[in-house]
């Protein structure tokens, strides 16, 4: 009797044991970016890689960048006319994310692009990109939790991300790419390597498509 007693307390004990290694450790390791190469002092058009989430067809001839700031008032006008564009044309076009968070402007925006590549490493980026672009300026730790909980994302994961600010150098380095490249501001929006300074609107980025 005491025997299978204590098979069943050391079964419970290697479940609960598994099932925090499933809930921790494999998010935890999942979540170790691959190399990524430094960013150059100057750079003439943005480089694109694995770690940039993108929208649209992968091989599509038209790429959108976009260096944005999810707190950066102007981001998230602009954001309905990116939608607008990439669902008008989604074999055609695509739109690839870049992190320029302004700190000294917009004091969360770091930690909420933090929060997005956190929800990226649990193929959640533009669920949480969008949830957070819906949002009024003035983004905290608070209702970036909250979003994160109302997109889906496993919390315990997220907490953990966040906590050992392991996607601190994908944001880094997109913002490093933004100095390399000298932009002065958000959004800042690439066609084809291109930097685009026309008005931000749907009509006047399809313009510019046009003329390619």
């Amino acid at each position: 009797m005491h025997n299978k007693l204590l098979l069943l307390i050391l079964g419970a004990l290697a479940g609960t044991i598994l099932l925090v290694f499933i809930i921790v450790v494999i998010p935890e390791k999942s979540l170790q970016t691959q190399e990524i190469e430094s960013v150059p002092e100057k750079l003439t058009e943005p480089p694109i890689s694995f770690i940039d989430p993108m929208r649209g067809n992968p091989k599509a001839n038209v790429t959108i960048i976009e260096y944005g700031d999810f707190d950066c008032p102007l981001c998230k006008t602009v954001e309905p006319e990116l939608v607008a564009l990439i669902a008008e044309e989604p074999n055609k076009r695509r739109l690839v994310w870049k992190d320029a968070p302004n700190e000294t402007a917009h004091p969360n925006s770091f930690v909420a692009a933090m929060a997005a590549r956190c929800a990226q490493n649990q193929g959640l980026f533009w669920d949480m990109h969008d949830k957070m672009m819906q949002q009024g300026v003035g983004l905290g730790a608070e209702n970036i939790k909250n979003m994160a909980t109302e997109v889906g994302l496993n919390i315990s994961a997220f907490d953990n991300c966040m906590s050992s600010e392991i996607t601190r150098p994908v944001v880094e380095h997109t913002l490093d790419e933004a100095v390399a490249l000298d932009l002065t501001g958000t959004p800042t929006i690439f066609i084809n390597g291109v930097e685009y300074t026309g008005p931000l609107t749907k009509d006047g980025l399809t313009l510019a498509i046009e003329a390619l």
